[in-house]
Protein backbone atom coordinates (compact mmCIF):
# COMPACT_ATOMS: atom_id res chain seq x y z
CA UNK A 1 0.00 0.00 0.00
CA UNK A 2 2.82 2.23 0.83
CA UNK A 3 4.84 1.41 -2.44
CA UNK A 4 1.39 2.11 -4.41
CA UNK A 5 1.00 5.67 -2.49
CA UNK A 6 4.92 7.20 -2.77
CA UNK A 7 4.86 6.19 -6.57
CA UNK A 8 2.13 8.01 -7.53
CA UNK A 9 3.46 11.12 -5.50
CA UNK A 10 7.09 10.60 -7.37
CA UNK A 11 5.37 11.18 -10.77
CA UNK A 12 3.06 13.88 -9.65
CA UNK A 13 6.35 15.92 -8.37
CA UNK A 14 8.50 14.42 -12.10
CA UNK A 15 5.47 15.92 -14.07
CA UNK A 16 5.46 19.14 -12.31
CA UNK A 17 9.14 19.45 -12.46
CA UNK A 18 9.01 18.83 -15.82
CA UNK A 19 6.27 21.60 -16.49
CA UNK A 20 8.27 24.09 -14.34
CA UNK A 21 11.36 23.67 -16.55
CA UNK A 22 9.69 23.71 -19.74
CA UNK A 23 7.85 27.07 -18.64
CA UNK A 24 11.44 28.18 -17.66
CA UNK A 25 13.57 27.66 -20.75
CA UNK A 26 10.68 28.93 -23.18
CA UNK A 27 10.47 32.47 -20.96
CA UNK A 28 12.46 32.68 -17.63
CA UNK A 29 15.34 32.34 -19.26
CA UNK A 30 15.02 34.53 -21.45
CA UNK A 31 13.71 37.49 -19.52
CA UNK A 32 16.16 36.76 -17.48
CA UNK A 33 19.11 37.46 -19.30
CA UNK A 34 16.55 40.79 -20.35
CA UNK A 35 16.33 41.90 -16.91
CA UNK A 36 20.30 40.85 -15.30
CA UNK A 37 21.34 42.67 -18.36
CA UNK A 38 19.15 45.94 -17.61
CA UNK A 39 19.96 45.89 -14.18
CA UNK A 40 23.83 45.46 -15.13
CA UNK A 41 23.24 49.03 -17.21
CA UNK A 42 21.12 50.13 -14.52
CA UNK A 43 24.28 49.74 -11.92
CA UNK A 44 27.00 51.30 -13.69
CA UNK A 45 24.71 54.35 -14.08
CA UNK A 46 23.90 54.63 -10.50
CA UNK A 47 27.38 54.74 -9.67
CA UNK A 48 27.43 57.46 -12.54
CA UNK A 49 25.31 59.48 -10.71
CA UNK A 50 26.27 58.94 -7.12
CA UNK A 51 30.03 60.19 -8.35
CA UNK A 52 28.64 63.08 -10.72
CA UNK A 53 25.72 64.31 -9.17
CA UNK A 54 25.42 63.35 -5.57
CA UNK A 55 22.32 61.28 -6.19
CA UNK A 56 21.45 57.45 -4.75
CA UNK A 57 20.25 54.79 -6.46
CA UNK A 58 16.43 53.97 -4.95
CA UNK A 59 15.00 51.58 -7.47
CA UNK A 60 13.56 50.83 -10.96
CA UNK A 61 10.19 50.82 -12.88
CA UNK A 62 10.25 48.62 -15.76
CA UNK A 63 7.78 48.71 -19.38
CA UNK A 64 7.86 46.36 -21.33
CA UNK A 65 5.69 45.47 -24.85
CA UNK A 66 6.08 42.65 -27.09
CA UNK A 67 8.67 40.82 -25.02
CA UNK A 68 11.04 44.15 -25.37
CA UNK A 69 11.82 46.68 -23.00
CA UNK A 70 9.87 50.17 -24.14
CA UNK A 71 10.10 52.52 -20.69
CA UNK A 72 13.13 52.18 -18.11
CA UNK A 73 12.46 54.33 -14.88
CA UNK A 74 15.00 55.25 -12.23
CA UNK A 75 14.41 56.82 -8.31
CA UNK A 76 17.20 58.56 -6.75
CA UNK A 77 17.53 60.56 -4.08
CA UNK A 78 19.52 64.15 -3.22
CA UNK A 79 20.39 64.88 -0.04
CA UNK A 80 20.02 68.67 -0.41
CA UNK A 81 17.45 71.42 -1.39
CA UNK A 82 17.66 72.01 -5.21
CA UNK A 83 16.37 74.89 -6.76
CA UNK A 84 13.63 74.75 -9.86
CA UNK A 85 17.16 75.63 -12.03
CA UNK A 86 19.62 73.42 -10.11
CA UNK A 87 16.63 70.21 -10.76
CA UNK A 88 15.72 71.22 -14.21
CA UNK A 89 19.65 70.58 -14.94
CA UNK A 90 19.74 67.62 -13.18
CA UNK A 91 17.25 65.75 -14.83
CA UNK A 92 18.30 66.58 -18.30
CA UNK A 93 21.61 65.95 -17.94
CA UNK A 94 20.63 62.22 -16.11
CA UNK A 95 18.53 61.80 -19.15
CA UNK A 96 21.37 62.24 -21.45
CA UNK A 97 23.31 60.18 -19.37
CA UNK A 98 20.38 57.16 -19.42
CA UNK A 99 20.34 57.33 -22.96
CA UNK A 100 24.06 57.45 -23.83
CA UNK A 101 24.22 54.50 -21.76
CA UNK A 102 21.88 52.04 -22.66
CA UNK A 103 22.32 53.42 -26.31
CA UNK A 104 25.89 52.67 -26.28
CA UNK A 105 25.28 49.00 -25.44
CA UNK A 106 24.75 46.91 -28.40
CA UNK A 107 23.92 43.35 -26.88
CA UNK A 108 21.02 44.81 -25.15
CA UNK A 109 19.84 46.48 -28.08
CA UNK A 110 17.50 43.28 -29.10
CA UNK A 111 15.78 43.61 -25.64
CA UNK A 112 14.66 47.63 -26.83
CA UNK A 113 11.22 48.54 -28.28
CA UNK A 114 13.43 50.57 -30.79
CA UNK A 115 16.33 51.90 -31.35
CA UNK A 116 17.65 54.31 -30.15
CA UNK A 117 15.82 54.44 -27.24
CA UNK A 118 14.78 58.29 -27.05
CA UNK A 119 13.60 60.48 -24.39
CA UNK A 120 10.40 58.62 -24.15
CA UNK A 121 11.45 55.56 -23.11
CA UNK A 122 13.15 57.09 -20.02
CA UNK A 123 11.23 57.74 -16.84
CA UNK A 124 13.71 59.73 -13.89
CA UNK A 125 12.50 60.83 -10.37
CA UNK A 126 14.22 62.58 -8.25
CA UNK A 127 13.52 63.17 -5.01
CA UNK A 128 15.12 65.04 -2.18
CA UNK A 129 15.03 63.78 1.39
CA UNK A 130 16.82 65.75 3.90
CA UNK A 131 19.03 63.64 6.98
CA UNK A 132 16.75 64.24 9.91
CA UNK A 133 13.69 66.34 7.99
CA UNK A 134 10.45 64.74 7.74
CA UNK A 135 8.84 67.15 5.52
CA UNK A 136 9.78 69.57 3.00
CA UNK A 137 7.45 72.07 2.02
CA UNK A 138 6.76 74.44 -1.22
CA UNK A 139 8.29 76.71 -1.92
CA UNK A 140 11.18 74.28 -1.70
CA UNK A 141 10.18 71.21 -4.29
CA UNK A 142 10.68 67.45 -3.07
CA UNK A 143 10.06 66.04 -6.40
CA UNK A 144 11.90 66.45 -10.06
CA UNK A 145 10.80 63.95 -12.31
CA UNK A 146 10.94 64.13 -16.58
CA UNK A 147 8.77 61.45 -18.23
CA UNK A 148 7.85 61.20 -22.23
CA UNK A 149 8.67 64.80 -22.82
CA UNK A 150 7.49 66.49 -20.10
CA UNK A 151 9.29 67.60 -16.77
CA UNK A 152 7.03 68.17 -13.79
CA UNK A 153 8.00 69.54 -10.35
CA UNK A 154 6.21 68.22 -7.35
CA UNK A 155 6.06 69.58 -3.75
CA UNK A 156 4.24 69.21 -0.87
CA UNK A 157 2.56 72.56 1.30
CA UNK A 158 1.49 73.26 4.95
CA UNK A 159 -1.91 73.62 4.19
CA UNK A 160 -2.14 70.19 1.89
CA UNK A 161 0.67 67.92 3.39
CA UNK A 162 1.53 65.50 0.51
CA UNK A 163 3.90 65.10 -2.45
CA UNK A 164 1.87 66.17 -5.18
CA UNK A 165 -0.65 69.28 -3.68
CA UNK A 166 1.44 71.95 -5.66
CA UNK A 167 3.11 70.94 -9.09
CA UNK A 168 4.79 72.85 -11.82
CA UNK A 169 5.52 71.45 -15.57
CA UNK A 170 7.33 72.20 -18.18
CA UNK A 171 7.72 70.47 -21.88
CA UNK A 172 11.12 69.09 -22.63
CA UNK A 173 11.16 72.26 -25.38
CA UNK A 174 10.50 74.48 -22.67
CA UNK A 175 12.99 73.42 -20.23
CA UNK A 176 15.69 73.52 -23.25
CA UNK A 177 15.09 76.95 -23.73
CA UNK A 178 15.09 77.96 -20.20
CA UNK A 179 18.13 76.56 -19.86
CA UNK A 180 19.89 78.14 -23.23
CA UNK A 181 18.66 81.96 -21.87
CA UNK A 182 20.68 80.88 -18.62
CA UNK A 183 23.80 79.89 -20.23
CA UNK A 184 23.57 82.88 -23.07
CA UNK A 185 22.39 80.49 -25.76
CA UNK A 186 25.93 77.76 -25.00
CA UNK A 187 23.84 74.99 -24.31
CA UNK A 188 23.51 72.23 -26.05
CA UNK A 189 24.45 69.21 -29.27
CA UNK A 190 21.67 67.84 -30.71
CA UNK A 191 21.48 63.76 -30.86
CA UNK A 192 20.04 61.20 -33.04
CA UNK A 193 17.81 60.23 -30.03
CA UNK A 194 16.35 63.75 -29.54
CA UNK A 195 18.09 64.52 -26.37
CA UNK A 196 20.67 67.41 -25.95
CA UNK A 197 23.73 67.28 -24.42
CA UNK A 198 24.39 69.87 -21.55
CA UNK A 199 27.09 72.51 -21.30
CA UNK A 200 27.39 73.02 -17.51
Amino acid sequence: MKKFIFFPLILFALIGFGLYLSLFVATGNSFSKKRTMAFDIIGKLSQKYENKYGLRYMGITEGTKDGKYDLIGLYLTCNTILTKDQGRILLLNCLRDTLDTFNSCQEFEQYMINYPFTRDNVFIDILVQLPGVSAIYYPNITSFSISRGRLTYNAETIEVPYLYAHEEVETYEEALKIVETQNNGLLKSEHKDGSSTLHQ
